[in-house]
């Protein structure tokens, strides 16, 4: 079929792992023929990627969408992430807004803005079903990877909506992670920053840790350096 859309740009509110999903999507988005433009600049397609660690984060994402609506009545609006698994409703019923798309399905993005499949229909799936895992990376100075290799979280502290936004603790095996860090680190990138949700408990599903990654992570010749950004 083929997008009717030629140009995108995109925003993030959070973490760095959101940076880093955020980035992974662009390039996806990239390869499907779109251009990236700036965030100040028209665009046929406007990605939000959203936080809702406090309500304020919320706020700031209804802010911008609400500014970019204004300026460019004709953007179609594409809101994912925290906030828009936790509100989707809200976001909906937001002018400008074209879809609201789930943790689940995020990095299906590229997929349906190719298949000309932007609409509100987009259902958010419950988080408990989510499953999927994507080892994403943001590049800093071209030489520094910032690398998502954990996602989501086990422990359902009365305070926090992370497991309500992002699902259960998920990650690859050490064996498919290093694939995708030699894939990184032979693309230029000297330094990686690991990042997650909470990464230490990094391959808790196959009964792997974060310190037999760091293991294998030390064997890398051509790293120069690596950094746990948190755990």
């Amino acid at each position: 079929m083929g997008t009717p859309y030629k140009t995108f740009s995109y925003h993030t509110f959070g973490c760095k792992v959101n940076f880093a999903d955020s980035s992974y999507i662009a390039r996806q988005v990239i390869d499907k023929g779109l251009s990236q433009v700036s965030i100040d600049d028209y665009a046929d397609i406007c990605l939000i990627n959203t936080c809702s660690v406090t309500e304020k984060a919320d706020k700031k994402a209804k802010k911008l969408i609400k500014t970019i609506h204004n300026k460019f009545p004709e953007t179609k609006i594409v809101v994912f992430g925290c906030y828009a698994q936790l509100q989707p409703e809200e976001i909906t019923n937001l002018e400008g807004v074209a879809a609201v798309i789930s943790t689940e399905n995020k990095f299906d993005i590229s997929n349906i803005i190719y298949e000309n499949d932007l609409n509100d229909s987009h259902s958010i799936s419950d988080i408990g079903d989510v499953e999927k895992f994507n080892i994403s990376y943001s590049l800093s100075e071209r030489i520094r990877a910032f690398i998502k290799i954990q996602d989501g979280c086990n422990y359902n502290c009365t305070y926090c909506t992370i497991p309500n936004a992002r699902g259960m603790s998920r990650s690859f095996n050490i064996n498919n992670t290093m694939k995708e860090l030699n894939n990184i680190i032979s693309s230029g990138t000297k330094e990686i920053v690991l990042s997650g949700i909470n990464i230490g408990d990094f391959g808790i599903q196959y009964n792997e840790s974060l310190y037999e990654l760091l293991i294998e992570i030390e064997e890398l010749n051509d790293l120069h350096r690596y950094r746990i950004s948190s755990i």
